[in-house]
């Protein structure tokens, strides 16, 4: 099993909430499972970034794999 970034976003603060990231994690099984058609899934995470704009897609997709392993 493998997790890829399918999309992500920065969102402005909000009230008293920090400036934050939101994430589109896929989860990729391995192929070629008998009788199995296919298995996917999504992961959706939001995490807290001082300069979420800044990011490139391959920080956000460590940072955002980093958390969702940790939470796993």
């Amino acid at each position: 099993m493998k997790l890829k970034l399918e999309s992500f976003s920065a969102q402005e603060s909000v009230g008293e909430d920090g400036q934050s990231v939101g994430a589109v994690l896929r989860v990729v099984f391995r192929d070629g499972l008998p009788g199995t058609l296919g298995v996917s899934g999504t992961i959706g995470i939001s995490f807290e970034h001082p300069n979420p704009a800044g990011l490139t897609f391959a920080e956000v997709e460590r940072l955002a794999i980093d958390r969702v392993l940790d939470a796993m």
